[in-house]
């Protein structure tokens, strides 16, 4: 999930895939909010989530009791949306 739809998670999403040469279109994404994606990776349904916020964070580390959960850092300067002039 690239994370609810207009959502800042859904923003920074496009930009990491866009650092990465991804189409975000190439990517299937159910547009789940932090909760909806947790219960979706529990049921099976997705392989992976955005998240963006502090740590920690109840329902990951809930998550993380349940079944292994592998955070990965997402760096800077991928998501900083420079305007050139």
């Amino acid at each position: 999930s690239l994370g609810a739809e207009n959502s800042g998670v859904n923003v920074i999403a496009g930009r990491v895939l866009d650092a990465a040469g991804v189409a975000a279109a190439s990517v299937r994404n159910p547009q789940l909010d932090l909760s909806g994606s947790i219960e979706a990776m529990e049921n099976g349904e997705i392989d992976g989530f955005f998240w963006v916020g502090g740590l920690p964070t109840p329902g990951i580390a809930e998550l993380s009791e349940r079944m292994p959960v592998r955070l990965l850092p997402i760096e800077q300067d991928w998501v900083i949306e420079v305007n050139e002039q």
